[in-house]
């Protein structure tokens, strides 16, 4: 079947409103389409649509012979189908022009582009490699199946677990799931297609163009680009030339695209995982029920008209009239959602006869036709099924609007008795720009939006809400970070936690305050060892509390002790240390109450520990090792009992031995599960670590690497006597020892000073330092969704810092708490 011949009139229509920048589905020149994304029942099998254009995606492994030019790396391979079911006018039994473009692009933005790890599919070297097999099938061609297939080509092999393997010699057994859990494919990079198309000469580019605009435009521009703003591909196709300022504005509106694009797979895949972690259905039963896997393409133009008179049963309703009426989601899901397009017939008065077709109205301004979608064709409703549906959809209405008024009534009962609403703070929408912003491990050039206290989608906003920011606040070239965590802190500013036991809370509130100015914004107070009535007393009285202008978030306490080792007790007092002489029951005798209980330290070589361990894992309480002589193998049986910290690594366990590495061979281990990731944290204060050691934890194991302070009482006081939990310190030459002693006892340090001589004596990168006083401890605990990142959703705690990563203020919920320059603010 022949592809149909576009009119003059139709290309002219459309080029017309391209040179007004109008667009015939609503749409600004650089709006894309909305982006969906699901997954099917087995690993790697996903289907996207992208406006009406949708593909099905699925990745295949083979154990095969390598080639041999690469003798130890795996193979990837890409294949699109572009038949007819995508549109009629493609042959079934060959290749098209448009599909073997299709298929080169796509190589070369994923294997061109070295996105795959292909090293890590080699099993035998020269023998034997896993194949990966990308199959990407057009199901609906409505245009820019060029993104469409690179996001379902990616996401699909984002989502890819392939078989694990055990060699035997000759032997290659490849394991069932059920056997063993299958391991994902390494992408060192996430680069997808960005399309426009070329009107006006090369003068105007239009973002995700539709298969009209695909047809009219002259030239094509397609980006391969990753979420680093890297240039993987460029493909230049047409009868016109394109202008370098064109391509330099598009490269760099397409590198935002594909950023917000990749963060969207990233977040519909941790989706799909954690409904399969749930138990949650899965699959495509849905998208099926909704015809959305074998729907064809329309050959009608498919317009939304803005302010027009339209004609309803020979009344006429103006935009006023409009304004009034809600916006019919039901009335369109009672006929399908894919039934729900923008359909129109242009009248030579404007008006519309809904006599054939059902009049529904989109958003404030616009209204379309409703054809009624069935399984065997695309044919207009009956009139006896126009009035069913008129009939439904003025019901819902009705119900629609006596909510409204119900909900306006509640409303200002709730005003005049004063029911706390939603505060003009919390929809305030603010825009931090002229920064630099650390997302997903690197510094990149962007805005951050604060709403209600959450870091939100700058693409929301601009396309769904269509909102300004309402005050901008210029950061002047600042790095945006997320707020620092320290999850070791035993005081400051003259404060103990385990001493001052009469006005603990006030001492917490001190400390919380003091911390903002050095970028913390959580933190773990932390109790050393103490007689019980010390704990039954302060725990109960230091509960989680969310931070704001009195200072740092209370993530809960970190209890140090006092099940530790004798002769690793450092600075505890060695009549509190106790014994696991009933396992749980004596820690609960002990510790009385820990629901504000968030981490304990623990000596994992003592008797009883490993059922203790297991408990307080199971219970959400993080366990960790220190304080101990504890041997390897003693570290690891920790782990796999549910232990996942190591206390201020180097410092009071053994040290390293090359027959048995002690509590720091944790950190190279292959003897614990293999999703178990351990983290140790280590204090980088000049004084407790020597920079070589810091280099070694850093080069050995950088995922697991927490900067901790340990900070004393003394932290931001003169130098003198002052108190940690039951004994006396003293500080001498900036270092804090046991009165009378050389034996250290905490660090006086505060966090972005560690930050600043953790990076200098490790040499490592900016975003590496900063992460590891935020993500890596946010992870360890298991709140990386609200804290320790900057990703959309998160809570609004970061810092701005300058490149010597000096503070120069913090803010916790969008609010700034702590200002040591002018940051200036324009209200719009």
């Amino acid at each position: 079947m022949k592809e149909r011949i576009l009119t003059n009139n139709e290309k002219s229509f459309v080029q017309k409103a391209i040179l007004e920048s109008i667009r015939i589905d609503g749409r600004t020149l650089d709006e894309f389409r909305k982006l969906r994304i699901c997954f099917g029942s087995e690993w790697g099998l996903v289907h996207v649509v992208l406006g009406e254009t949708r593909a099905l995606a699925r990745v295949t492994c083979e154990v095969v012979e390598p080639k041999a030019t690469r003798p130890n790396e795996g193979m990837l391979f890409v294949n699109v189908e572009l038949g007819p079911m995508a549109a009629p006018h493609f042959d079934g039994g060959r290749q098209s022009d448009e599909c073997v473009q299709l298929n080169r692009i796509l190589e070369r933005a994923l294997k061109d582009s070295g996105c795959v790890d292909l090293e890590s599919l080699c099993l035998v070297s020269e023998e034997k490699v896993w194949t990966l097999r990308v199959d990407v099938t057009v199901l609906n061609h409505e245009g820019n199946t060029i993104d469409c297939c690179s996001i379902a080509a990616l996401t699909a092999l984002a989502h890819f677990k392939r078989p694990d393997i055990t060699v035997d010699g000759e032997n290659v057994i490849v394991h069932t799931m059920e056997e063993k859990e299958p391991i994902k494919v390494t992408l060192f990079h996430y680069p997808i297609c960005v399309s426009y198309a070329i009107f006006n000469q090369g003068k105007i580019a239009i973002a995700d163009p539709t298969y009209l605009e695909e047809r009219v435009a002259e030239a094509k521009m397609v980006f391969g680009i990753n979420s680093y703003g890297e240039l993987c591909g460029l493909h230049l196709g047409g009868t016109t030339l394109t202008s370098s300022d064109l391509l330099l504005r598009t490269s760099m509106k397409a590198s935002k695209r594909a950023r917000l694009v990749v963060e969207k797979i990233k977040a519909a895949i941790q989706k799909d995982n954690d409904d399969r972690e749930k138990g949650l259905p899965v699959g495509f039963p849905e998208g099926i029920e909704r015809n959305e896997t074998t729907v064809h393409a329309q050959d009608r133009m498919q317009v939304r008209l803005k302010r027009f008179k339209l004609k309803i049963d020979g009344q006429e309703q103006t935009d006023s009239d409009l304004e009034e009426e809600p916006e019919p989601d039901d009335a369109m899901e009672t006929i399908g959602e894919a039934s729900a397009e923008t359909n129109v017939e242009l009248g030579e008065s404007m008006a519309v006869d809904d006599t054939d077709d059902t009049v529904v109205r989109v958003g404030e301004t616009a209204s379309v036709l409703i054809p009624k979608a069935k399984d065997t064709s695309n044919q207009w409703i009956t009139e006896e099924e126009l009035m069913e549906v008129k009939e439904q959809s003025g019901k819902k209405r009705s119900k629609a609007s006596l909510k409204r008024k119900k909900k306006k009534s509640v409303c200002m009962s709730a005003m005049s008795s004063s029911t706390v609403t939603l505060s003009e703070t919390d929809k305030k929408l603010t825009q931090f720009r002229n920064c630099r912003v650390l997302r997903n491990h690197r510094l990149v050039q962007d805005d951050v939006w604060v709403r209600g206290g959450k870091i939100i989608d700058p693409e929301k906003v601009f396309f769904d809400e269509k909102l300004q920011a309402d005050v901008q606040i210029d950061c002047h070239g600042c790095i945006v970070a997320p707020g620092f965590i320290d999850l070791q802190i035993n005081g400051g500013y003259g404060v103990d936690f385990s001493f001052d036991v009469e006005t603990v809370e006030e001492g917490v509130l001190k400390v919380a305050k003091g911390l903002l100015a050095h970028g913390v914004t959580s933190f773990c107070p932390t109790l050393v060892t103490s007689p019980p009535e010390t704990y039954h007393s302060v725990l109960p009285r230091i509960p989680r509390t969310a931070g704001g202008r009195h200072g740092a978030t209370v993530l809960g306490c970190h209890v140090e002790g006092p099940f530790i080792n004798t002769i690793k007790k450092g600075a505890h007092p060695p009549e509190c240390i106790k014994e696991f002489d009933q396992g749980i029951v004596t820690v609960r005798e002990v510790y009385g109450s820990m629901d504000n209980v968030q981490i304990i330290t623990l000596a994992p070589e003592k008797v009883g520990a490993t059922e203790v361990i297991q408990e307080l894992s199971n219970n959400g309480i993080t366990v960790s090792v220190g304080h101990s002589m504890a041997n390897l193998s003693d570290g690891e049986i920790a782990v796999r009992h549910g232990a996942r910290l190591i206390t201020h690594l180097f410092n009071a366990m053994l040290p390293f031995h090359h027959r048995d590495p002690g509590l720091v061979g944790l950190l190279t281990t292959d003897n614990i599960p293999h999703d178990a990731l351990v983290y140790f944290g280590i204090i980088s204060d000049g004084v407790h670590t020597h920079p070589a050691a810091l280099r070694i934890a850093f080069k050995t194991h950088p995922a697991g690497l927490i900067l901790v302070t340990d900070a004393i009482s003394a932290m931001g006081l003169a130098e003198g006597r002052h108190r940690i939990g039951q004994m006396e310190i003293e500080i001498r030459a900036g270092r804090a020892y046991v009165a009378g002693t050389n034996t250290l006892c905490g660090s006086i340090a505060p966090m972005d000073e560690c930050i600043r001589f953790f990076k200098k004596a490790s040499s490592c990168s900016i975003e590496y330092a900063l992460e590891a006083a935020s993500l890596h401890p946010a992870r360890c605990i298991g709140i990386e969704k609200r804290k320790g990142t900057l990703d959309y959703g998160a809570d609004a705690d970061f810092v701005l810092l300058d490149d010597h990563l000096n503070v120069k203020s913090t803010w916790i919920a969008g609010d700034c708490v702590y200002q040591g320059q002018e940051i200036v603010s324009n209200a719009l």
